[in-house]
């Protein structure tokens, strides 16, 4: 990639104060049209992305590229070329669901977990391959737009949701994995978030949001009076969390386990959520960025 490129279907991750992007490059080996999984960051002091040095390529090649090379060996063989045409038009929407989740990635320090055809891989730095996690998803696509495996990584512990709401954890850094979707609080049809403060977990979906304290028992988080609240975006800033619902932020009260409302409404569709302190950022579809101060809305 060389500057002034455009990014095909970016991701983004922070890890700390550093900020994390992966993306999909088109390259042309032996006159194919190629797809590779690039990782960049920001580093401290600069304001340009570069390339995560050592991150290797998958070892499966992308649904797009093994269909090129069907569709050029039938070709150059004249065996069957109608009939790969015809396979190879059928593929393109699998084609394109499979490029929209591949490269959907989450990490923890310097480990880095990833997907990339429906299959969960795990990187570090001075390993020359993707380490395959025995994790894999084929349930249908979520109904949010370019949505895989949902991920949150802390320390040794992962957790990740797929796409028909299983969820599984991992307590040695991807190595085994167990299913625990028996042990959430309520019921729901696909996840939104997951995410780490501190010790204490938090997942969006659907329904509404659950918290585990004890690695254990989920919690369903409610407002005053006991309803569920379904959040567009959760975040954290330290150990405190809030989530942003039509009826605007949301902060919870650790001692009742509650929604306590902070802000008034948005008056947009919001998309993003981000918290420094007590000043509040929330990004909105086609309206810009609303910024208030809690205390001073």
């Amino acid at each position: 990639m060389t500057a002034g490129d455009k990014l095909l279907n970016p991701r983004l991750q922070t890890n700390g104060d550093t900020l994390y992007v992966s993306n999909i490059a088109m390259n042309r080996v032996n006159n194919i049209a190629t797809n590779q999984t690039q990782l960049f960051h920001v580093p401290v002091g600069h304001n340009a992305l570069a390339l995560v040095q050592g991150v290797p390529d998958f070892d499966e090649d992308y649904l797009y590229t093994e269909w090129k090379k069907k569709l050029r060996e039938a070709r150059e063989t004249n065996v069957n070329v109608p009939e790969t045409e015809q396979c190879w038009r059928e593929s393109l929407p699998l084609i394109a669901k499979e490029d929209v989740t591949n490269g959907g990635f989450t990490l923890d320090g310097e480990t880095v977990f990833m997907e990339h055809r429906r299959k969960l891989y795990r990187w570090r730095p001075g390993e020359t391959v993707w380490h395959y996690t025995g994790l894999e998803d084929q349930g249908a696509l979520s109904s949010i737009d370019a949505k895989g495996f949902t991920l949150a990584v802390s320390q040794n512990v992962v957790y990740a949701g797929k796409r028909d709401g299983e969820l599984f954890r991992s307590l040695d850094s991807g190595d085994t994995w167990n299913d625990v979707t028996e042990n959430l609080a309520f019921s729901f049809e696909y996840f939104k978030e997951i995410l780490f403060a501190d010790s204490t977990v938090y997942i969006s979906t659907d329904a509404g949001v659950m918290n585990l304290h004890d690695g254990e028992n989920w919690h369903a988080i409610t407002d005053a009076d006991d309803n569920r609240i379904v959040m567009d975006r959760i975040t954290t800033d330290g150990t405190t969390s809030y989530g942003l619902s039509a009826n605007g932020v949301n902060q919870i009260d650790y001692r009742t386990n509650t929604w306590k409302p902070i802000s008034p409404n948005v008056p947009y569709r919001a998309t993003s959520l981000a918290v420094d302190g007590d000043m509040f950022y929330i990004g909105t579809a086609h309206n810009g960025v609303f910024r208030f101060q809690h205390g001073k809305c």
